[in-house]
């Protein structure tokens, strides 16, 4: 018998006595050790969540293992199988901020999980001496069909985000806890806004150089949402309970999109490809990988969320620390806590680009050289390229900068950054990087 085995033999025992249930567990000090360590093994599932639903699961087969003998293999099998009962259809729903709705022409279905809604308003036919008809919209069709509920247009555009249907709508359907697909939204939208920025990064605004951003007169919404329904429901309910079991906003979310409507729509292809896989990670079984490829994994998707801060500094023209992030996104994915980390960055970049023949290896050394010293410089000497650049330049130079606009797009023939080549092409390196990366 092993260590786990006996601790669960013992919390069984407890329970069987009356000394822990699930109104005092708080209390033992053995509990604690034993959720402690089932939390470890828990976590690693596809498919769980930790607030009272779980309790109740758990004490319901506590108290069943007083009965029936189980192991602790056992115990984990039984409470697995009772959380995936807990999965429902979850659609995180994402305003795309700034993509010109008008180059949408209808709903474009990117995969059975991802469809790209255009913000159709809703369609009423009045009729002399009757009610009106309110024929539905694509997204709404989708919500009814998809998660067995009704959106609420009005309620979302009246409570919570006036501003919410300005731009395009994305939407990812995930079976899953709703919970874990809330917990986990956060980094999926991230992903999704830093996705379309990397594959737009060495294109052209639309709108003769200037983008949609500038000219638009609609307000970016601030808001995305996750909305799921109760557990076994397989059809739209009748009357008040049709409005859904419930939903997540979250709030204070405002990125831009400042690119080209017509790149972004044009690279659908690759943008879905990366995409599913990230999302498919956020809620992988982590039983069936090596420890190896979970850091790897979880290294990777870091990378998004680093990219996208390292965007928006790039955006406000803070090129220092858009560099410092490049170089760790960098290393983060090729280089090991040891050894000489910019000799070893070169040979494993060199190395993986050799295949794909991107980028040659004079290009890799130069740009990863010059980064490094100004990377060092900046460091240890807090002398960077913004004590020449932004500090120097005039104070209505700054009216135009917003986080998000695209970096080096808008930036005029004077006060031009000295090392602004060398920071461009180290995006390029970090954004083929990231596409390209074999994690497992």
């Amino acid at each position: 018998m092993n260590n786990k085995d006996k601790i669960l033999e013992q919390i069984i025992f407890d329970v069987q006595k009356g000394y822990i249930s699930i109104h005092n567990y708080h209390d033992s000090k053995k509990f604690r050790i034993f959720i402690r360590e089932l939390s470890i093994d828990i976590e690693k599932l596809s498919k769980y969540t930790f607030d009272g639903r779980f309790e109740k699961l758990l004490f319901d087969i506590l108290n069943d293992a007083t009965k029936n003998h189980v192991t602790y293999n056992d115990f984990i099998y039984l409470l697995k199988s009772k959380l995936e009962e807990l999965s429902v259809p979850c659609i995180i729903i994402i305003p795309l901020n700034y993509i010109d709705d008008r180059e949408l022409k209808n709903t474009i279905q990117l995969s059975n999980n991802i469809v790209l809604f255009k913000t159709d308003k809703p369609c009423i036919k009045y009729r002399l001496f009757r009610e009106p008809i309110k024929y539905d919209t694509p997204l709404e069709k989708y919500f009814k069909e998809k998660a067995y509920k009704l959106l609420l247009r009005d309620h979302i555009e009246t409570a919570k985000d006036r501003n919410f249907f300005n731009f395009p709508i994305l939407t990812i359907l995930v079976n899953n806890v709703d919970s874990r697909v809330i917990n986990e939204s956060g980094r999926i939208v991230e992903t999704v806004y830093a996705l379309i920025r990397m594959l737009d990064f060495e294109k052209e605004l639309d709108e003769c150089g200037w983008g949609y951003f500038f000219h638009s007169k609609l307000h970016p919404a601030g808001t995305y949402g996750v909305y799921y329904n109760k557990e076994g429901t397989k059809e739209l309910p009748i009357d008040t309970e049709a409005n859904g079991y419930g939903y997540s906003m979250r709030f204070k979310f405002q990125p831009i999109l400042d690119v080209s409507t017509q790149n972004f729509l044009s690279s659908l292809y690759k943008f879905e490809n990366i995409l599913t896989k990230y999302i498919s990670y956020c809620f992988m079984d982590k039983t069936k990988f090596s420890e190896k490829q979970l850091v790897k994994i979880s290294k990777w998707q870091n990378t998004f969320q680093m990219f996208n801060n390292a965007y928006e500094f790039a955006s406000t023209e803070r090129y220092d620390s858009t560099l410092l992030l490049l170089l760790t996104i960098l290393e983060s994915l090729f280089v090991k806590n040891t050894g000489n980390k910019k000799e070893n960055l070169i040979l494993a970049l060199e190395d993986f680009f050799q295949e794909k023949k991107v980028f040659d290896g004079n290009f890799i050394r130069i740009n990863i050289e010059q980064a490094y010293k100004s990377r060092n410089k900046y460091v240890h000497e807090g002398v960077g390229v913004e004590n020449e650049y932004v500090y120097s330049k005039p104070l209505n130079s700054y009216q135009g900068i917003y986080p998000g606009m695209k970096p080096f797009a808008h930036i005029g023939l004077y006060h031009y950054p000295s090392n602004i080549e060398n920071i461009k092409n180290l995006f390029r390196i970090a954004i083929e990087s990231i596409i390209n990366y074999k994690e497992i």
